[in-house]
């Protein structure tokens, strides 16, 4: 059973992912494109691009999407990340609980976290592997020299944390033996 430190370590990781993850929605800075022919740098973010001077929305159909498929795509990184905010915020008050319950309580819930924590990592990465196909292979990113943002590196540095505390939960959880034992 993991003890009261690993939940503790898993409270405090999650609680550093769900700021990532909520910044990386709310922030147009996944891709920073600089066009060879204008000044400035537009950054890119799931919602919005922005210029120095203004936003707007992005991905729009009429002007983005020449290529149908990136704007699919994009749509569903959106998603994904949407839905990878919502997750982490539930592991997060999971792990508080464990953390805050009772040793019953503890000794099942790193069986809840573990494979959850391996999926809200995974779900990152997935995220992760779009934008990054979409930066190499989109015809809107061509000219231009291009970046990752900080809302990138943020949801990579969580996709780490996230696989790496699962693998903790993982390891601690099967490597104790139980607190209770049983009397025949």
């Amino acid at each position: 059973m993991p003890t009261v430190t690993s939940y503790f370590v898993t409270a405090l990781s999650l609680l550093s992912i769900v700021p990532s993850i909520l910044y990386g929605l709310i922030a147009p800075f996944q891709i920073e494109y600089t066009h060879p022919f204008s000044l400035g740098t537009i950054h890119y973010g799931l919602y919005q691009a922005c210029t120095s001077t203004t936003c707007r929305p992005f991905p729009d159909w009429t002007r983005d999407c020449n290529e149908t498929a990136f704007c699919h795509g994009w749509l569903l990184a959106r998603y994904l990340l949407l839905s990878a905010a919502i997750l982490s915020l539930l592991l997060t008050m999971e792990a508080l609980g464990a953390l805050c319950g009772g040793s019953g309580r503890r000794h099942r819930a790193w069986k809840v976290l573990s494979p959850l924590l391996l999926l809200l990592g995974l779900v990152l990465a997935g995220i992760e592997f779009i934008i990054v196909h979409w930066k190499n292979q989109a015809d809107i990113f061509r000219l231009g020299t291009t970046s990752y943002g900080y809302s990138m590196v943020l949801v990579y540095a969580s996709s780490l944390i996230s696989i790496a505390s699962s693998l903790g939960l993982l390891v601690r959880g099967c490597s104790s033996p139980g607190v209770y034992q049983r009397l025949d």
